[in-house]
């Protein structure tokens, strides 16, 4: 109780025209008024956005906001007659016990005027929405959904999702917006700048009704001066939206970044002019969510090979060998093709997908192959042959890979010769100007037999696999490992011997040099020391009497 002549405090003072300021401002870090629904998998209360999550429906509220009632502020106004004229002048007991708090007037005696009160309409503007696996609206992985602060996430690269798109494939990218306020409704823009990439289309905004079990939690004014609490009824029409982004990057894009960002606005005109500067007069915008998209581009490089550039070939025996490539990017088909001609009769497969280990990191990886063949024909001894590849993504959006390349030599004198045949066989089939025996003998079979080597061909009338000392080509030249035979030794030409003479010293002849030296066509293909010739000995028969030697 105050005295007639008591002050109300030491620093209150009256004035003609008095004048007191209240600010008040709903903020959601302090919890006055405006609260955050965040995602703790251990509250049990209704501000955790887990409770009652449905992935079946559409209720993301991870970050919704909630607001309590509107607020009042209630006052009167004193003057100081009590202490000016020193006698009690206005209510005898304005304080008492039995007056709710929020009735008491505290004039003590003084003359007051009547009570004035204003009401604060909570408002917020929207905020972007998700569900506790941030499938909704794209949010970072890395974003927490249980230490959100609620405050807007608007230039915080670090809530922004980050996709890699691959070219022509379409992606979509859902944004869910929810407006505190059930009586407004939301409508989600993309934002001009940075704008969207080309190609990409907005679908118009979606309304999503709350009613129901989707109800909007919403408090309420109260008659009851003690008790106050939320109404989880109140039904909503669109104070919930959705947008939808949808995008197919096409080839031109490769490499490309790009940022995009949503906001959302609600149609409340009630705070425009009075402070926020995003709240205008035709509603109030939110805070920008963005998502990063990045064109995945090709990431190719040749596989790795056993194969050596330089392959020695044999006729009859298959050249196999096969070319891979890979994309690092794990995204993109590669298409390896052929440069140039092949050699006649040769044939490369078409591009295929194989899994295959990496021998150095364990891990399997996509390598894309094709595969080369080719068996040399009677004719091609002597002749080099090279094939070349290259490798590009199957959508052409990056240069070709560098050409890889092969060179094979087809040997001279050295014939591959099929399992189960004969010598005689042999000679019949290449057309060669010798004999059975003469093979036999050039593959290791030598008279007297104490004097044999490593016999290639122990059976003149059966030639199967020979043994492992045997002299099989065991490179891409001869993939199926048949027995090669020698149909006679490779001599260089010293200087001075003609091809008249070489055929004499062997007890040949230029023609029978010829036949198995396709490459060779007279004197001037032959270098000194430098022509290789194959020479079959002892081909030339003897002249039979009264017959002329050829």
């Amino acid at each position: 109780p105050k005295s007639v002549v008591s002050q109300y405090k030491d620093d209150v003072t009256y004035k003609p025209e008095p004048e007191m300021r209240v600010v008040y401002t709903l903020n959601v870090t302090r919890r006055n008024g405006i609260v955050t629904r965040l995602a703790n998998p251990d509250d049990p209360s209704r501000f955790n956005c887990h409770q009652n999550d449905d992935p079946a429906t559409d209720d993301n509220n991870c970050r919704e906001k909630l607001l309590n009632m509107d607020q009042v502020i209630c006052g009167k106004a004193y003057d100081d007659s009590r202490f000016r004229l020193k006698r009690w002048v206005g209510e005898r007991n304005p304080n008492a016990n039995a007056i709710p708090p929020a009735s008491r007037d505290h004039s003590n005696g003084d003359m007051a005027s009547a009570l004035h009160c204003w009401r604060i309409k909570l408002q917020a503007p929207p905020v972007f929405v998700t569900d506790p696996t941030k499938a909704a609206t794209p949010f970072s992985e890395d974003w927490s959904l249980l230490n959100d602060d609620g405050s807007p996430v608007t230039g915080r690269a670090g809530a922004y999702q980050s996709a890699n798109v691959a070219i022509n494939e379409t992606v979509q990218f859902t944004f869910v917006a929810q407006d505190p306020n059930p009586e407004d409704s939301v409508k989600i823009f993309v934002v001009d700048d940075p704008g969207m990439p080309p190609g990409m289309r907005a679908e118009p905004t979606e309304c999503i009704p709350r009613d129901g079990d989707q109800a909007m939690c919403k408090a309420v004014d109260q008659v009851d001066e003690v008790n106050k609490w939320l109404n989880p009824e109140v039904p909503s029409a669109c104070s919930k939206a959705r947008m939808t982004l949808t995008w197919t990057p096409d080839a031109s894009l490769a490499g490309q970044v790009y940022r995009v960002c949503v906001v959302a606005r609600d149609d409340s005109r009630l705070c425009a002019g009075h402070g926020p500067p995003d709240a205008t007069t035709t509603g109030w915008y939110g805070e920008q969510q963005c998502v990063d998209l990045v064109v995945s581009e090709p990431q190719m490089e040749w596989g790795l090979t056993l194969v050596p550039s330089e392959i020695d070939s044999f006729v009859g025996c298959e050249t196999r060998f096969n070319v891979t490539a890979k994309d690092n990017s794990e995204t993109y088909a590669i298409v390896i093709s052929s440069v140039g001609d092949l050699p006649a009769g040769a044939q490369v497969t078409s591009t295929t997908a194989t899994m295959q280990r990496n021998a150095m990191t364990g891990y399997e990886e996509r390598l894309y192959v094709v595969f080369f063949s080719w068996r040399p024909q009677r004719g091609s001894e002597g002749s080099t042959e090279e094939v070349c590849f290259t490798a590009t993504d199957a959508l052409q959006t990056q240069d070709p890979l560098p050409t890889q390349c092969w060179r094979m030599t087809v040997q001279r004198c050295r014939y591959c010769v099929g399992r189960g045949d004969t010598l005689s066989l042999v000679m019949k089939d290449y057309g060669l100007d010798t004999n059975w025996l003469r093979l036999w003998l050039h593959n290791g079979n030598t008279i007297p037999p104490t004097q044999r080597g490593p016999a290639i061909i122990p059976n003149p009338d059966l030639i199967v696999s020979p043994s492992s000392a045997a002299s099989v080509a065991e490179d891409a030249g001869n993939v199926e490992r048949l027995p090669i035979v020698y149909v006679g030794p490779v001599y260089r030409p010293k200087g001075g011997e003609s091809l008249d003479r070489v055929a004499a010293r062997f007890r040949t002849s230029v023609k029978s040099i010829l036949s198995v030296n396709p490459d060779v066509h007279g004197e001037d293909d032959v270098e000194a020391g430098e022509t290789e010739l194959c020479l079959v000995p002892c081909s030339q028969r003897r002249p039979s009497p009264g017959m002329e030697a050829v």
